[in-house]
């Protein structure tokens, strides 16, 4: 298929930053984000590769570090950008296109409507995706480390007790078949402060890909949407080119819930944790530092 063809909308950011509820927005506003759809409203076709991409130097989501080893691979790189620009334009993204769509373009790069995905681990893997589409418009959601750490601790205890569960109840038909991961989401959520550590990666891991790309880049903390739904999508959708489709906007705004901003107030604990990284780098730079805090 010919003819004028669009960019993709890449949503990036920390893991439980509020990406999900952003994309949901979008796609009610009318950003295609993908026919087969995994977890958290996102793309199965580009959390496969993802993954590998991830993999290929031993990496996980948990592991952004690894990755550097990926981009010092010069020649590594080339093949990677090949084989993932064939597949862009294989009948592998029926996956991500669906059976209409696919009839229609056939390929990535013939998208004729306002597209993109939304996967946290993009915000590692970005530099490749760049590569491949140039002209990439990118959301970056931020959201206080405090709050994202205890998500994430809270989702790997709950994993651990899934896993402890199993094990008792199965453990001798778990013996067939080795096991893929671990008790739980990642060792490294297993205490707070490792889960901000993982926060703090993810952000400078942004600020490093995404620091000369100009207005092709929107930040946004997710605290202000919350705050401030309606003004901050409007702000949205105008970088996104997206028209507001004001009824469908009125109602998913109404379903936002504002409480769930700076949820650590209200425990003592987690206030301790802000107390010992407010001065954080990246607590400071998006003015998480100095929070007049109404603590109960």
């Amino acid at each position: 298929m010919s003819g004028f063809s669009t960019s993709p909308v890449l949503i990036i950011g920390m893991h439980r930053s509020g990406t999900s509820l952003l994309t949901r927005l979008l796609e009610q506003q009318g950003l295609y984000v993908g026919w087969r759809l995994a977890a958290n409203h996102e793309a199965s076709f580009f959390n496969k590769r993802n993954s590998w991409l991830l993999a290929s130097a031993g990496g996980r989501w948990d592991t952004p570090s690894t990755f550097d080893h990926v981009l010092g691979d010069q020649e590594g790189l080339v093949l990677a950008k090949k084989y993932l620009q064939e597949g862009l334009g294989s009948p592998a993204i029926f996956e991500f296109l669906g059976p209409w769509r696919y009839l229609r373009y056939r390929s990535l790069f013939a998208m004729q409507e306002p597209w993109g995905w939304k996967d946290p681990r993009t915000t590692i893997t970005l530099p490749i995706w760049l590569s491949l589409f140039p002209n990439a418009r990118i959301l970056h959601v931020v959201r206080n480390g405090i709050d994202v750490a205890q998500s994430l601790y809270k989702r790997q205890q709950v994993g651990r007790s899934l896993g402890r569960r199993n094990m008792e109840r199965h453990s001798r038909l778990m013996q067939l078949v080795p096991k893929k991961g671990w008790f739980g989401t990642s060792p490294r959520a297993a205490s707070r402060q490792s889960a901000f550590e993982i926060w703090e990666e993810y952000l400078s891991y942004a600020d490093r890909f995404t620091k000369d790309l100009g207005e092709q880049v929107l930040e946004l903390r997710f605290e202000d949407l919350l705050d401030a739904p309606r003004t901050e999508m409007e702000r949205i959708l105008e970088f996104c080119g997206l028209q507001p489709a004001t009824r469908a906007l009125d109602s998913a705004l109404q379903a936002i819930r504002p409480n769930r901003a700076f949820s650590f107030r209200h425990d003592a604990e987690l206030r301790q944790l802000w107390s010992r990284n407010r001065e954080a780098p990246w607590m400071v730079h998006h003015g998480y530092d100095s929070l007049e805090l109404r603590f109960e």
